[in-house]
């Protein structure tokens, strides 16, 4: 449910003659999102709590930033997608987060105090007229398309198996949103962080060697 937003006039018009398609997508989304896919986005918002704390999701390609500019109306449609939003984007260029995002699990929960929800149903979304919509997991498969079919730019979090694409996710979610240079210095950030803790296991294993047990230096990538 919505809070704090109403929609206009030409929004309404727009749903009434949309109504069929939106129907059919609503009906889809509530049968539910793929369990095995919720799942697997839940383990990659582990990676970016680790990213946000100093400093992917879908299994959609990501979308490149927008060429007229940044985002002044985004909606985030799912706690992984929120944390992005969050981090990169001011509260003024906020139109609405996920329901989730200040749940105990979301890392930036204190952010989202106060801040306008909405559902990942194509209605509730739609009739807000946002400029950019950001999903991992929220609205289900179907999402992208159907936003795309009514004009609404759409970026997916990008899926992140490993630390370089938790930082090539970082990377091109904030271009997206408009935020290329606050994400760059996000992930240098994680880089120079992830470095000295691997300098500190070497140096943790030199002094076991030192003593005399049969230690042998390996670094373990994250």
């Amino acid at each position: 449910m919505l809070t704090g937003l109403r929609p206009g006039p030409a929004s309404k018009r727009w749903l009434g003659t949309n109504l069929t398609r939106l129907t059919t997508f609503s009906a889809n989304r509530r049968s539910g999102t793929n369990i095995a896919t919720m799942i697997r986005a839940a383990k990659a918002c582990l990676a970016i709590a680790l990213a946000v704390s100093f400093g992917g999701c879908s299994l959609e390609p990501a979308e490149p930033p927008a060429a007229h500019g940044p985002p002044q109306r985004i909606v985030s449609l799912d706690f992984c997608a929120d944390q992005y939003v969050l981090k990169f984007v001011g509260r003024n260029r906020i139109l609405a987060i996920s329901p989730d995002a200040e749940r105990e699990f979301s890392y930036m929960r204190d952010h989202a105090a106060g801040l306008p929800t909405v559902r990942p149903v194509a209605e509730d979304v739609i009739i807000l007229k946002p400029d950019l919509v950001v999903r991992s997991y929220g609205g289900g498969p179907q999402a992208p398309a159907m936003f795309a079919s009514a004009g609404v730019p759409v970026h997916n979090v990008g899926w992140a198996e490993d630390v370089e694409a938790v930082l090539q996710t970082i990377r091109e979610t904030a271009g997206a949103l408009g935020s290329a240079g606050q994400g760059l210095a996000v992930a240098a950030a994680m880089q120079s962080r992830l470095a000295a803790l691997r300098a500190d296991a070497t140096r943790q294993c030199a002094v076991h060697d030192a003593r005399g047990r049969n230690f042998r230096p390996r670094i373990i990538d994250p």
